[in-house]
Formats: structure tokens, C-alpha cells, sequence
């Protein structure tokens, strides 16, 4: 009888341990489950203030290309492309928020040779792929993609055919037979482009000519390049010599030789650009070919704007990015053309 008593009692303190056991992985599970979900409600409330600190960014940036008086020339030192005071890591609430961008001024900043200019983009300076004829669409392709001669041109007319409205072939282009006779075939668009990765369905365009290009063209404004604004990649692509560029570049620093302050040089007229420095033969002829498409210019209604909103605390650093591109309207409110969230 004493030994079946001590089997019992062994049994129950085996069993009691196991339920003890099995309770405390319950609750090291539910702790950690807990501090987990902790942990990503932090994050979560983190990353959605940063949204608003770079929704703020935007909206400050809307507010001043509004209250903007001067609507004429667009350079560097206007206060909506230059303007520390205002977009620099301007504090807002428990963080902060910058609008900016880089230029290529390869004797200045540290990070591949760029400085970061803080306000908003001009889109102008960009070659604008809507607008852009046939001549300098080549030279883009050639100049910045290293694309043979005739795949330039066949490329360059598929743009156009992409692009216009009516259903005409140009020579080793492409119109709706093409692209309806494809493995996945799809319409030919007889449209404007809206984005710039919609030239990634273009005949001819591959991924390697499109990472290339794709920091220099833009779908919107009335596509005249602004040379006051234009970086020297995009000045390389328009057929300029890499001397005649750094020349232009260096005009438009002005004494102190950085862009963006008071005494910056601007370009009144696209004419003024031989201003900049002794022109090459070549680089005459490629100014009065530019010239003849009217496709320079001086001035910009279209802007983008990068903001990152920042939480910082202690060793941790939350940031939200949006990317909006906004068109400048006499006596109306900036309208919106795009909205990108990371």
C-alpha cells in the first residue's frame, strides 16, 4: 500500500512540474509576443510621424512656389531651389524634415562629386521625353546610353510612334502591328507618357539603356531644356563637349563659385548661353541645333519635391520619403501631377 501511495504522489509532482513547465512557456511566449507587438507599434506610430514630417516638407514647398512673385527665370538661386533657411533639416514637432536634391558640381561636396542644393527640383532641367523630337532623343540615347548610331534611331522613332496620335509608321518604328504581334502583346499607346518607366514597353528599350537615362528625362513641362539649371549629364546628352559643359556650369556659380547664392549668373535668354565660354565648332553647331527645335530655355512651371521627414532618438532613426512633382499655375494653386510614397 506504501509503495503504491509514494508511485501516486511521485505521479502527481511529475505532472504538477509539467504543467508548471508548459504554463511558463506559455507565458514567455505570450511576454515575447507582447514586446513584440511593442516594439512594432512603436515602429509604426515612428514611421507614420515621419510620413507627416515629409508630408509638412511638401506643403511647404507647395506654399512657397505659390506665394512665388516672380514667375519669369528659374535658377538655382531663386528661393524655391535654394533655400537652407527653410528646407534644411527645418525642426517640426519631435522631428524634422529636408527638401532636396544634388547637383553635379564635381568640385564640390563629398558624395560622387555632387553638392545637395535644399529646396525644390526644376524638372526643366531634364530632357522631356514627351516633347523631345527625333535628333535629340538620338543623342540622348548615344551621348548618355552608349547606343549604337541606328539602334538610337530606331529606339528614338519607336518614342515618337509610342507617343503621338496617330497610327503613321516611322522609319524602324513601331505602331500597333508590333506590339499586338509580341509573346504578351499589348497596345501601341498613341499618348503622352506618364511615367518615365513606361518607355520600358517601347520597342528597342531594355533595362540597361533605361537605367542610363532615367536620372535625366522627365514627362512633364513644355519641353525646353532650362539651361540655368541643367546638370552637365544632361548638357552631354544635348550634344555639349564636356569642356563647354564644365564652362556653363562655371558661368552660372557666379564670383564665389558655388551654385545657388546672390551672385550666381543667369541665363536671360537661351541665346546668352554662348556666354558661358569660347565655343568649339561643335559645340556652335550643337547650340544652333538645339536652337532650331526651340528646345532651350530659361525658365520652368514644374518642380519636384523630395522631402524625408527624420525621427531621431537616441541610436534609433526613423524616415519616410515622398517624391512630388507639382506644375505652377498663374492665379490658381499649384496642381499636383504625381505622388510617390517609399
Amino acid at each position: 500500500m506504501n509503495r503504491i501511495g509514494k508511485n501516486k504522489d511521485g505521479s502527481v509532482l511529475i505532472l504538477t512540474v509539467w504543467v508548471l513547465c508548459y504554463l511558463s512557456i506559455l507565458a514567455v511566449g505570450a511576454g515575447n509576443m507582447a514586446f513584440s507587438r511593442l516594439l512594432f507599434a512603436k515602429y509604426a506610430k515612428n514611421r507614420l510621424v515621419s510620413y507627416y514630417l515629409a508630408k509638412a516638407g511638401i506643403e511647404k514647398a507647395i506654399i512657397m512656389i505659390e506665394a512665388d512673385e516672380d514667375k519669369g527665370v528659374v535658377s538655382f538661386n531663386i528661393p524655391i531651389l535654394s533655400n537652407e533657411d527653410a528646407f534644411m533639416e527645418y525642426p517640426c514637432d519631435t522631428g524634422f524634415f529636408s527638401v532636396c536634391y544634388a547637383v553635379s558640381l564635381e568640385d564640390e561636396g563629398s558624395e560622387g562629386g555632387k553638392r545637395f542644393l535644399y529646396g525644390a527640383e526644376d524638372e526643366s532641367s531634364r530632357i522631356n521625353i514627351n516633347k523631345a523630337p527625333s535628333g535629340v532623343l538620338q543623342k540622348l540615347l548615344v551621348n548618355t546610353a552608349d547606343a549604337r548610331p541606328e539602334e538610337a534611331y530606331e529606339i528614338a522613332n519607336s518614342i515618337i510612334d509610342w507617343r503621338d496620335k496617330d497610327s503613321n509608321l516611322s522609319d524602324m518604328g513601331a505602331e500597333e502591328q508590333y506590339y499586338s504581334e509580341l509573346d504578351i502583346p499589348y497596345h501601341c499607346k498613341n499618348s503622352d507618357f506618364e511615367v518615365p518607366e513606361e518607355l520600358m514597353l517601347v520597342k528597342g528599350m531594355n533595362a540597361d539603356i533605361f537605367s542610363r537615362i532615367s536620372d535625366i528625362i522627365t514627362v512633364y513641362g513644355n519641353g525646353k531644356v532650362n539651361i540655368n539649371t541643367a546638370g552637365k549629364k544632361t548638357m552631354l546628352a544635348l550634344g555639349f563637349s564636356p569642356e563647354f559643359a564644365d564652362d556653363v556650369e562655371e558661368y552660372r556659380k557666379g564670383g564665389d563659385g558655388v551654385a545657388g547664392t546672390d551672385d550666381d549668373m543667369v541665363f536671360m535668354s537661351p541665346s546668352e548661353i554662348r556666354k558661358a565660354g569660347l565655343l568649339s565648332r561643335a559645340d556652335s553647331d550643337a547650340v544652333n541645333f538645339l536652337s532650331s527645335d526651340n528646345i532651350l530655355g530659361v525658365d520652368s512651371d514644374v518642380f519636384r519635391i523630395n522631402s524625408t521627414g527624420f525621427i531621431l532618438k537616441g541610436d534609433e532613426r526613423y524616415s519616410r520619403r515622398i517624391i512630388c512633382f507639382v506644375q505652377r499655375k498663374k492665379g490658381d494653386i499649384p496642381l499636383i501631377l504625381r505622388w510617390i510614397e517609399d
